[in-house]
């Protein structure tokens, strides 16, 4: 029974390690997102960069509960193993609960991205932010209008074309983008999404092995307690 305490200890400070270094990259990966969604947000709307966000904060969090953990096998303190245990418990609900959010988040991006653009292009000629969005956006994906390039109704901006000359003032129908903005910022909205659901709900059920260890640590000095061994 000492040997596998000993060997579960061992597990644990390794699990705790690896999980300090996890958090670490999760948290460069949740910010690269974070980033990736604000560029878009004032298309699709914030749920997903606000989730990322959050994703960067409890990642952060789980770093210095590692730290926490590691303190408290090395000193086999009945105490610190059962708070880190309630620690992971509320951060797998946390976790779980924001992958959850961010998939389901997924279903409502196609309408809240339609409304938001089409309002954008409205006012492209009144706001001078709404058409510097447009404008950066209908360039880098190669897009035009919320559907497709009719939703300008003939007064279509120079983002739209693929010139050669950026020096001309106009563009031919050949140059026009034929693909709408809508598709592809929900396509990508959408895989942004994904990933902070999929990244959450992975890192939350890694919680879920540190509370079986760290029972299971519990569980053995009970019982070396009752053997006389401690």
């Amino acid at each position: 029974m000492a040997l596998a305490t000993s060997t579960i200890k061992c597990v644990l400070l390794v699990f705790n390690f690896i999980f300090a270094l996890s958090s670490l990259g999760i948290c460069f990966l949740a910010f690269i997102i974070s980033s990736k969604a604000s560029s878009l947000s004032d298309a699709t709307g914030g749920q997903t960069t606000v989730l990322a966000s959050l994703l960067i904060v409890t990642s952060t969090i789980v770093f210095f509960v590692a730290f926490f953990g590691c303190c408290g096998v090395v000193r086999e303190s009945h105490c610190m193993i059962v708070t880190y245990i309630c620690i992971l418990f509320a951060l797998f609900l946390t976790e779980a609960s924001l992958g959850a959010a961010a998939l389901l988040n997924k279903s409502s991006l196609e309408e809240t991205s339609q409304q938001n653009l089409k309002t954008m292009l409205s006012d492209y000629y009144d706001s001078t932010d709404k058409r510097t969005f447009l404008d950066r956006i209908q360039i880098e994906l190669h897009c035009c209008g919320v559907q497709s390039p009719v939703d300008w109704k003939g007064s279509i901006p120079l983002s739209c074309c693929n010139l050669a000359d950026t020096k001309r003032s106009y563009c031919t129908s050949d140059e026009i983008y034929t693909t709408g903005c809508q598709s592809i910022l929900v396509e990508q909205a959408k895989s942004l999404a994904s990933n902070v659901g999929v990244v959450a709900i992975m890192v939350a059920f890694m919680k879920i092995i540190g509370m079986i260890f760290s029972l299971g640590l519990i569980n053995g000095k009970r019982a070396e307690k009752r053997r006389g061994y401690a």
